[in-house]
């Protein structure tokens, strides 16, 4: 590719395929880096981005969901586990992860009945 080419003389075809090629490993470990750093709504934004490229990614599925545990939204990380393990059934982690997510989302449930039980009472 010489200098004179610009982004226009790229198909759309290979302008998918550097999307999936560098665009969504990069966004990918941003995710990781803001999960490690604690930023979790960075993360689910820069896994949304991966999804828009590619909704099958294990990763981007699993990392979101790891976010959504930590801001307390299990019911959207309960279902990018349940998609994640249609494409890989044999994730240890997102199963492990899954099993948390619905236990905490049951505790959750179970606290918010006692607490308007308490109030309408």
């Amino acid at each position: 590719m010489d200098n004179s080419e610009t982004s226009s003389d790229f198909s759309s075809e290979q302008k998918q395929s550097a999307k999936k090629d560098i665009v969504l490993p990069c966004n990918l470990n941003i995710a990781a880096v803001q999960l490690k750093t604690m930023d979790f709504r960075g993360c689910i934004k820069s896994c949304g981005e991966v999804l828009k490229i590619d909704s099958t990614s294990s990763k981007g599925l699993y990392r979101r969901a790891q976010a959504c545990k930590e801001i307390k939204d299990y019911e959207l990380g309960i279902k990018d586990l349940q998609r994640c393990l249609e494409y890989d059934a044999n994730n240890k982690e997102a199963s492990a992860l899954l099993a948390q997510c619905q236990k905490l989302l049951k505790a959750e449930e179970a606290q918010q009945k006692r607490l308007y039980s308490k109030m309408f009472a």
